[in-house]
């Protein structure tokens, strides 16, 4: 593929951020039947406060990334040391590039900024039913550290907890 560029999101990428995120289902996932508009506000909310970072081809974002500080950021029954670790909230690539691996490459570009900034891991959540990220997730050295139920997965979906040491 063409000269693909990684780097960490302005505000004007926000509105092909959330273009992706609804090709994906990440806003179906995170936000379930409320209205559209409120889940973009409420993304566009956070920008401030975590990391949001992209691949793109010139001005195309193909695909982004939510990051931040895991003490912040997340939040489950897990008793799973949290300080100087991020937590990786979301990761997507619009279908018709994925398979290319802008992800992997997305992710570890992530991995090089947090290493940067004195963090020393990366912890990623994963519904029990979503193959492809488990794949994902194990071929790039992530280890199951753990699981729970969550109440925004499916009845027979676990939410499993992925790390990843630098």
């Amino acid at each position: 593929m063409k000269e693909i560029t990684y780097r960490q999101a302005t505000a004007l990428d926000l509105g092909q951020i959330l273009s992706i995120m609804g090709h994906v289902n990440y806003l179906s996932f995170r936000f379930g039947r409320q209205n559209t508009k409120h889940a973009r506000e409420t993304v566009k909310g956070e920008f401030h406060s975590r990391n949001f970072f992209v691949c793109a081809l010139k001005n195309k974002i193909l695909g982004y990334a939510i990051v931040g500080d895991a003490v912040a950021l997340m939040h489950n029954p897990l008793k799973l040391t949290k300080k100087k670790y991020a937590y990786l909230m979301g990761i997507g690539v619009l279908p018709m590039h994925q398979g290319k691996k802008l992800g992997t490459n997305l992710l570890k570009h992530i991995v090089e900024k947090y290493q940067e900034l004195g963090y020393i891991g990366i912890y990623s959540d994963v519904g029990s039913d979503n193959s492809w990220s488990i794949k994902f997730h194990l071929g790039l050295g992530f280890i199951l550290v753990g699981s729970y139920k969550n109440s925004q997965r499916p009845k027979h979906t676990l939410s499993l907890v992925f790390l990843k040491k630098f």
